[in-house]
């Protein structure tokens, strides 16, 4: 079997207003201890998120300071990426949260909270990750899953989501609803990616078995899985990076290396 070098796409998270509260050099640390800690667990790269809520989608300066220290990692040679996760409910503050907020990450999410957020989440070119929230997961039409195919996104699960700790450590309900979410995708094609999520303290477990948890528990073929959560997503992101400096990808190449 080909060896895999996988990315953790949802390594923890910072608030991007947080992001104002840390001095350039405590930034610079964070982000490599969480690289640190990505390593530890099997992964070769990551992807550090700033989440923006309702209100925090015009912090354009700490939008560029996370973005140009994981930048700094990069240069470096440590193979790590920005990410903007988008949840905004209000489908007129995600666009301009895009419009802002697109040109300054490596990666774009958007959490589907509702129906309306999903829908345009598959469509807008600007969004590579529909991520599946915690409760209540909108119904994906059709249509939704042409686009994302059509445009080469991901859909997101996060692995956080699964475990309650205690007596109880698996949710076997949570279980049931994502596997139910996610066969129609997998069988149109559509990739998935299986990420630790936003909890604290960042914790990962191991890729492969992560990714063994998603060929048992959701149905989703080990290969598949392993191809998705590394070179399929690294040719994302690195066609995005592409596009930052300039650069326009032309259409249906794949990119192995950022530029």
């Amino acid at each position: 079997m080909k060896h895999r070098r996988f990315l953790d796409v949802y390594a923890s998270e910072l608030p991007l207003e947080g992001v104002a509260s840390l001095r350039d050099d405590e930034l610079l640390s964070l982000f490599r201890e969480i690289y640190a800690r990505a390593r530890k667990a099997g992964y070769h790269g990551c992807v550090f998120v700033a989440r923006v809520g309702n209100q925090e989608w015009s912090l354009y300066r700490e939008a560029k300071r996370f973005d140009e220290t994981a930048r700094k990692l990069r240069e470096s040679g440590i193979e790590c990426y920005s990410r903007c996760h988008l949840q905004i409910s209000a489908q007129s503050l995600l666009k301009k949260a895009l419009r802002m907020l697109r040109p300054l990450f490596d990666v774009i999410s958007v959490e589907a909270e509702t129906r309306a957020i999903t829908a345009f989440g598959s469509r807008d070119h600007r969004v590579d990750l529909i991520t599946l929230p915690q409760r209540n997961i909108p119904e994906i039409l059709k249509g939704d899953i042409d686009e994302i195919l059509k445009q080469g996104k991901f859909v997101e699960i996060t692995l956080d989501r699964f475990f309650l700790g205690g007596s109880k450590p698996l949710d076997v309900a949570q279980v049931a609803r994502v596997r139910e979410t996610v066969k129609p995708l997998v069988d149109k094609g559509v990739g998935i990616v299986i990420s630790s999520g936003p909890s604290s303290p960042y914790s990962p477990r191991d890729p492969r078995a992560v990714i063994s948890f998603g060929e048992v528990f959701l149905g989703i073929k080990y290969e598949n899985l392993s191809r998705w959560m590394s070179d399929a997503l690294r040719s994302r992101i690195a066609e995005n990076i592409y596009k930052r400096v300039g650069k326009i990808p032309a259409r249906g190449v794949r990119y192995a290396d950022v530029p």
